[in-house]
């Protein structure tokens, strides 16, 4: 998130340290390798997720996913998740070089809705800096999706909390 390191690094070090640290005797690479093809296989959806993607778009809405993980693992992630076919983009941060909250990677996505203006957007994400201090920096609104509920514990502000997606259907109405 910091960019301190790059993404061949953290394949390795994230379970290196964690190895190190419990003393586990297993190759950290082999294993990353293993957890990455594995995760990429992951297509675990929320609740509502399904529901709130087809109540987008019958408002006519876009949707527009910007994610800060690898590139083959997420295309592999959304091309076998049922919500793909109502993307109608993907910002993946490996591709461009940038990652959130990285204005960079937000401008980028937003460039491939034509006729979109920031103040037509709506990010909504978990993460408070990477998602929504990102879009606070952008200048775009943001809804922070936060599962057991609660406000901020930063000085990062969404316009909106949730506690679960359904609640994007009063947001998105208005």
């Amino acid at each position: 998130e910091h960019g301190s390191i790059n993404s061949d690094e953290l394949r390795l070090l994230r379970f290196k340290n964690i190895f190190e640290m419990h003393k586990i005797n297993q190759d950290p690479k082999i294993f990353g390798d293993y957890y990455i093809e594995k995760i990429s296989k992951s297509t675990h959806i929320l609740p509502y997720a399904l529901q709130i993607c087809e109540f987008i778009k019958s408002k006519n809405l876009k949707i527009g996913i910007i994610t800060n993980g690898f590139t083959d693992t997420q295309k592999n992630r959304f091309q076998s998740s049922v919500l793909f076919p109502f993307f109608d983009s993907i910002t993946i941060s490996e591709e461009t070089g940038y990652r959130k909250p990285q204005p960079e990677i937000f401008e980028i996505a937003l460039q491939k809705h034509e006729n979109i203006q920031k103040q037509e957007v709506l990010m909504v994400g978990d993460n408070l800096r990477a998602d929504i201090s990102g879009a606070n920096e952008f200048g775009i609104d943001s809804c922070w999706f936060h599962k057991s509920g609660g406000s901020p514990k930063y000085d990062i502000f969404p316009k909106y909390i949730i506690s679960e997606l359904e609640q994007l259907k009063k947001i998105l109405s208005k």
